[in-house]
């Protein structure tokens, strides 16, 4: 049998998400120089830290678009801050990688992520903690 890209366990507890990171593309090698500045200082291109949950997921957890918060997974603990996106699968928050947080082990959210044994990353259990950070 094919195994599901996304697991998402029927008896979770209420406030369970399923953390879920993505490739961003590194605007500078796709578009002109003005429109990936225009691009990368909008709110249209996924920032370092960014964290993003449906509309629903926002309800259920009592969180606001722009608020701070800590992903939490068995592998660690992130800051983030909350993007409430309707284009985002519910129950899930998506992380994105970008070319920012390569350069720290610390702010990688591929580090909150478990692993296959062929290295692959896995969509991983997570929570999300109000901070005041």
């Amino acid at each position: 049998g094919v195994e599901p890209a996304i697991e998402i366990a029927a008896n979770r507890s209420a406030d369970s998400l399923t953390l879920v990171p993505f490739n961003t593309p590194f605007m500078a090698t796709m578009v002109s120089p003005l429109t990936g500045k225009l691009t990368r200082e909008s709110d249209l291109y996924p920032r370092s830290g960014d964290a993003f949950v449906n509309p629903s997921t926002a309800d259920r957890l009592a969180i606001a678009n722009g608020q701070r918060v800590e992903i939490e997974t068995s592998k660690g603990r992130l800051p983030a801050r909350i993007r409430v996106d309707a284009t985002a699968m519910p129950g899930l928050v998506f992380v994105p990688v970008t070319e920012a947080q390569l350069s720290s082990a610390s702010t990688d959210p591929r580090n909150l992520c478990e692993t296959s044994e062929d290295g692959l990353w896995r969509a991983t259990p997570a929570k999300i903690r109000r901070s005041d950070v």
